[in-house]
């Protein structure tokens, strides 16, 4: 779920798709809820759900990544997307895109730029400094992106140990 900065309530419903409850602080007797077409999304199936500092609201589907504006779902096409991905907005208002098998990509003023070798998908932090960082399964690695640096930091085997 995600509460934008317009007081809409948004939910991305596993295999229903997307719904948006317009005002959810009116305590209105009957809210208006609002739920996306078929055609508005990249597939039903939705799990991410992020606003960034433009008041876009981004949506991980499981064959996509969709971006809604004050208008109409815009679908996020500049690359093929994997099973549900992964979004964090970073410092500078870019978005950091984390899709199974895939390069990570990252998207500037509407230009995607991918991200070194193919990665599992896997949920993003931010640190206070404003790096990005995430858990790369394939590698077994910790790697985090910054404004001017990147590191790669190999995970100990035990942290990869399943407890007997």
């Amino acid at each position: 779920m995600l509460l934008d900065s317009h007081d809409n309530l948004w939910i991305a419903q596993d295999d229903e798709g997307l719904s948006r409850i317009l005002h959810i602080s009116n305590h209105a007797s009957n809210p208006v809820v609002e739920q996306a077409s078929k055609s508005d999304l990249t597939a039903p199936q939705t799990h991410a759900l992020l606003e960034d500092r433009e008041g876009n609201i981004w949506v991980g589907t499981e064959r996509g990544l969709d971006r809604f504006r004050e208008t109409p779902f815009v679908h996020f096409r500049s690359t093929e997307l994997r099973y549900f991905p992964s979004l964090i907005a970073a410092d500078d208002g870019s978005i950091w895109i984390d899709s199974h098998g895939s390069s990570l990509m990252h998207v500037q003023n509407g230009v995607t730029t991918p991200v070194g070798i193919p990665v599992h998908s896997g949920p993003f932090v931010k640190r206070r400094n404003g790096d990005i960082c995430f858990i790369d399964l394939i590698c077994y690695e910790l790697q985090c992106h910054g404004r001017d640096n990147q590191t790669h930091t190999k995970m100990p085997d035990k942290f990869w140990r399943t407890p007997h």
